[in-house]
């Protein structure tokens, strides 16, 4: 994410596992989101004072991978909209969870006109 907006720097980067995923499963009352789980990576990165987070992750099949999306935009109060689940778009910045065929991206206050890169971005990084 760090290389597609221009200027930022990483600070840090992570893989979060299916453990976690179920644990986040588990305490929201949810069937195991984790099935068909194959992998994920999370980044922050800063761009001047603002602090942008992107976590992918890979499942199996696209239905599984649509089941979390719908899981986490619910969590944060996200409304479908084709293949995402807008959360937020306000101040030039896009928070939301989307669908790339079987990999789900998680956005947080990532630029509105960088977006669609990073999501494609993440979604063939984990292919």
């Amino acid at each position: 994410m760090s290389a597609l907006l221009g200027g930022a720097e990483r600070i840090y980067e992570t893989t979060l596992g299916r453990a976690n995923i179920d644990l986040l499963a588990r305490i929201h009352g949810a069937d195991s989101l984790g099935d068909g789980w194959r992998g994920d990576v999370l980044e922050v990165v800063r761009r001047g004072a603002t602090q942008s987070a992107a976590w992918a992750v890979a499942f199996k099949e696209a239905r599984q991978a649509d089941a979390f999306a719908a899981f986490y935009a619910k969590l944060v109060g996200g409304k479908r909209r084709a293949d995402a689940f807008a959360i937020d778009e306000k101040d030039g910045f896009v928070s939301a969870v989307i669908l790339r065929g079987n990999i789900t991206v998680v956005f947080d206050r990532v630029p509105l006109e960088r977006w669609n890169a990073t999501a494609d971005a993440a979604g063939r990084a984990l292919r």
